[in-house]
Order: C-alpha cells, then structure tokens, then sequence
C-alpha cells in the first residue's frame, strides 16, 4: 500500500481508523491524539546511544474524512497528516483551554526489532512484567489505538474503558478497521490506481490541481 501512493504505514493505518469512526458515528471527522516516534528529530546532535526507552512527540490533529474513493480518502489524510503543523513542546495538560482528543493513536514502527532483542539478564521485559499503569491512574483518553508489527505480522491492541465502552462495541470497531484495511489494500492492487500528492514534491508549492495539470503534461 505505502508504495501505491506515496504513503507511511501510519498515514494508511489512520485512514482506515477515520473510516472505521465515520461507519461507527456517523461523522466524518475524527480528533485523535497521534503519538510518535521523534527520538531523532527532537535531539539532533545529541547522542542518546546509552539511553533506553523512547522521546515521542504528542500531536493533535483533526482529520477529515470523505465519501469519494479508498484512494480519494487516503490521499486527503496523507496531505493532512503531512501539513499539520508541528505541536510545540509542552504536555497534555498545558492544553487545557483546548479541545482534548478522546482517542489516541500510535505505531510502533521499531517495536518488531525490539522484541526480537534477546533477554537481559534472562529475563524477558515483554512477557516477565507487571503492570504498566496503576488501576487507580486517570485515563487520559476513552479509546487508545496501539499498532505494530510483530515477524511480519500486523498487530493492533484497543485500550479502553469497560465502564463507558462494551467489549462487543470495541469489537465491533476494531472489525472496522480491518475491513478498512483490506479496502485500502485491495485497492492498491488494482493496476489503475496510485498517484502524487503536492506533499510528494514539498519544493515545488503546488496545489493539488495544479500537481494534476504538471503530471498531465508528463503522461
């Protein structure tokens, strides 16, 4: 899929998240907190070889969706996605004043290579562990979406509240999206579809109608 339209695994991950919330609600907007990966970005030039865990970065992004096609509606997230602004350094809590996201999203893109890492001391960090949060802490968020990759295979882990949400309606979405998923896949394997997006040339400053008539001329 990533290789049809130009696209990160998140962004396609996403898409089929909006989709699987506007067959749920009946809304074809989501806000969602998207938590990733920026041990890179965030400390260039400072060597963190020694450290262990990860520096993520939290941003929050309304995402539109569409009723035109899978490659209409995947394109349109991936342009989203990619101009958003980045968030400013701060946590949750200094956003009071804004509207908060109540679902969560994050792929771990590295966590396949991570548990494949042999044993510290003979013990097994990912399945010898306790807890990762008290029962008594707040929840940030009434829905969390955790993806990644586990030998090859896609894996995704809905962290909610039983209180608020049943395990058939959590279910329910999670069937959701995987038949978004395999729309979106089944798509790109058509020979007709893929294609660019003015993100794809940041340099040029088109818009999308204009990366249309540029790719025109080309054909």
């Amino acid at each position: 899929v990533p290789n049809t339209y130009n696209t990160q695994t998140h962004e396609v991950l996403l898409t089929a998240l909006v989709q699987a919330f506007t067959h749920w609600t009946d809304h074809n907007t989501l806000l969602v907190d998207i938590e990733a990966d920026r041990r890179q970005d965030l400390l260039s030039g400072i060597n963190v070889s020694h450290t262990l865990g990860q520096f993520t970065r939290l941003s929050s992004v309304l995402l539109q969706g569409n009723s035109e096609g899978q490659g209409d509606i995947l394109k349109s997230i991936k342009e989203q996605l990619r101009n958003h602004p980045s968030p400013q350094k701060g946590c949750r809590k200094q956003q009071k004043s804004l509207t908060l996201a109540q679902v969560s999203f994050k792929y771990l893109e590295h966590f396949g290579q991570i548990v494949t890492t042999p044993p510290i001391l003979g013990i097994d960090l990912f399945t010898q562990r306790g807890e990762e949060q008290s029962p008594l802490n707040q929840r940030a968020y009434l829905i969390e979406v955790l993806a990644y990759e586990v030998s090859g295979t896609l894996q995704l882990s809905w962290i909610y509240n039983p209180k608020i949400h049943t395990q058939t309606t959590m279910e329910m979405l999670a069937e959701l999206m995987l038949q978004s998923l395999t729309a979106l896949i089944n798509h790109c394997q058509l020979e007709s579809t893929g294609g660019y997006t003015p993100s794809d040339f940041p340099e040029a400053n088109l818009t999308a109608q204009e990366l249309e008539q540029v790719l025109s001329l080309l054909e």
